[in-house]
């Protein structure tokens, strides 16, 4: 398992990618991707998930770039092994290992690819108003990819440039 913290941009453009909602409508159907999980959002429809990221993010004015993006991705062998369950968990404990379980948070799974993969939308102001520290931290996202890597016997995808 790969974690790829990706930077810049809004709420809304991290919900509409991952959400393929800006998507051509012809390949990227209801079917090429599911909303996993979530936490602290009011909804499941694309503006009340922007309205409720936008919302906990004017508790602290001084991040200017509150939105924050990750993306797993597992190697193409362990596909029989990743339910829709089964990556829900492991997403949920990189959130926790991660030290995001005190913030909102929104989990996309895509299916259109032969690696699978999914997308964890953050708030990098946390439910307490204070900055998350721990969103774009490089060294600890390998420690804990590689920590759940070896938990649920996964494979190690190769790294893209």
């Amino acid at each position: 398992m790969i974690g790829k913290i990706l930077k810049s941009g809004s709420f809304g453009s991290k919900v509409d990618y991952v959400t393929r909602e800006k998507h051509d409508k012809r390949i990227f159907t209801p079917d090429t991707w599911k909303i996993l999980g979530s936490d602290g959002l009011l909804g499941t429809k694309r503006r009340q998930i922007i309205a409720s990221f936008e919302s906990q993010s004017m508790l602290n004015h001084r991040i200017s770039n509150p939105a924050g993006h990750i993306t797993l991705s597992f190697a193409a062998e362990d596909r029989p092994k990743l339910s829709d369950k089964k990556m829900l968990q492991i997403a949920r404990d990189y959130i926790r290992m991660m030290g995001l379980d005190k913030t909102q948070w929104l989990i996309v799974r895509h299916y259109e690819t032969d690696k699978p993969h999914c997308h964890i939308v953050f708030n990098m102001v946390g439910n307490n108003g204070k900055r998350m520290e721990c969103g774009c931290n490089r060294y600890k996202n390998k420690k804990v990819c590689e920590a759940l890597t070896r938990k649920y016997g996964l494979a190690l995808p190769k790294q893209e440039n």
